[in-house]
């Protein structure tokens, strides 16, 4: 039909924007075939890319793909408004990924996402029932009965909600809550988000790995009702490379941690309250790195961590060290500070265990007996100090096979 009326003088609306016109009706409605008449014909009516979004966002609104594709350019902006609005009324939510959502088009909106299209808080807000299916069905990586994955890196997230990931959603909409066992782990990395939910860092049953390094986050909150501290399961937590400033102490209290990355932000402190001996208590940590920080000293509530086996602490600015305690610490790292001195009773509390030690870029005028008395040393490293002598050879007892003593000043 459309040819014949071609074929007989029929023209276009040539404000092609408009949601009467022919090419704004023929994408809406998944006419493929009579949007390829119309390109054949008038191509030079979209050639601008703001029509051509605007176009694509007709095709996001009507729920077919194919015209999606047939719209979409790579280096389209998938996050902008649409230029051309019908209306002022919300029109701050006229882009592709909303439309999609409130169409509930999933394989368009797994498309978007896959494309760069940032998941706002207003859509986790106004579609928590579909974006929850959403990521259920096509983010959730292991659905094993006790065993929950869901990989959402780089996905452009600006928000989350804690559904997601609290229970099974059917097509249907019915919720079935998961079993108390479940292993839930979430990677969240590269992202857009500045906020962790409390439902999800602090409360969500059966997290144990969560991962979302790379995020502008720049502050971790309290836990709304530290009530629920002692039943978190969380062992793995990964929070570097955003832009923390400040991290709840109640991170610290989390009972089954054993691992914690906190490296690379702008943490001048590890908690508000650092100074306290009993501020910490997760005894099963065996790893913590907070390299490349500006922590000026490691608070005192680190010896409740009987379990340490690795501390980075790397280019952070501490003039002091901490005591040693009671731990089978096994690699520990202290490069890229200001410290004049080291531990003096190391050796009495981790002479069969530590292995590496890097004390490089710092002020030490001396290697510290306690090191040398390390028996099972073989790795150390405190080149670019300011020593001038070495321990006697009496006092040493570790086997190095790795050795690095370079840019002192001995004999000096």
């Amino acid at each position: 039909i459309v040819l014949i009326l071609l074929k007989y003088g029929a023209t276009v609306n040539n404000c092609v924007w408009d949601e009467e016109s022919e090419f704004y009706m023929a994408s809406h409605n998944g006419q493929l075939d009579v949007l390829n008449i119309l390109l054949d014909k008038f191509y030079a009516l979209v050639q601008e890319k703001n029509i051509c979004y605007t176009l694509f966002y007709a095709a996001c609104c009507g729920g077919k793909l194919e015209v999606v594709h047939k719209w979409y350019f790579p280096t389209m902006d998938l996050n902008s408004v649409i230029e051309f609005v019908p209306t002022l009324n919300k029109c701050e939510l006229m882009y592709p990924l909303y439309a999609a959502c409130q169409g509930r088009f999933l394989d368009i909106a797994v498309f978007l996402i896959e494309n760069g299209a940032s998941v706002t808080k207003e859509i986790c807000e106004s579609f928590p029932e579909f974006t929850t299916f959403l990521i259920q069905t096509k983010f959730q990586t292991s659905n094993l009965r006790a065993k929950k994955d869901f990989d959402l890196e780089e996905k452009s997230l600006k928000g989350i909600i804690p559904g997601w990931f609290k229970s099974n959603l059917g097509s249907a909409g019915e919720e079935t809550e998961y079993p108390i066992e479940v292993d839930i782990s979430i990677n969240l990395s590269k992202n857009l988000l500045t906020d962790l939910p409390d439902g999800v860092l602090w409360s969500l049953q059966g997290l144990t790995l969560l991962k979302a390094p790379e995020n502008p986050i720049k502050f971790i909150s309290d836990a709304l009702d530290i009530s629920v501290l002692a039943s978190n399961r969380l062992t793995s937590l990964d929070l570097s490379y955003c832009q923390l400033e400040k991290v709840s102490s109640h991170i610290f209290n989390l009972p089954g941690l054993v691992e914690l990355n906190l490296s690379h932000n702008n943490l001048v402190t590890l908690g508000r309250d650092q100074d306290l001996s009993d501020a910490w208590s997760c005894k099963k940590l065996q790893l913590l790195n907070v390299s490349h920080n500006r922590l000026i000293y490691i608070p005192p509530g680190i010896k409740i961590c009987a379990d340490m086996k690795t501390f980075n602490a790397n280019h952070n600015q501490l003039t002091q060290t901490f005591p040693p305690w009671q731990c089978p610490m096994h690699d520990l790292d202290l490069s890229h500070n200001q410290l004049s001195t080291f531990l003096p009773s190391a050796d009495q509390f981790w002479n069969w265990t530590l292995k590496w030690l890097k004390l490089d870029h710092n002020r030490l005028d001396e290697l510290t007996e306690s090191i040398v008395r390390l028996s099972s040393l073989i790795y150390l490293d405190v080149s670019h100090n300011l020593i001038r002598i070495l321990p006697a050879a009496p006092l040493w007892h570790c086997l190095l096979s790795i050795f690095n003593l370079s840019n002192n000043l001995l004999g000096l």
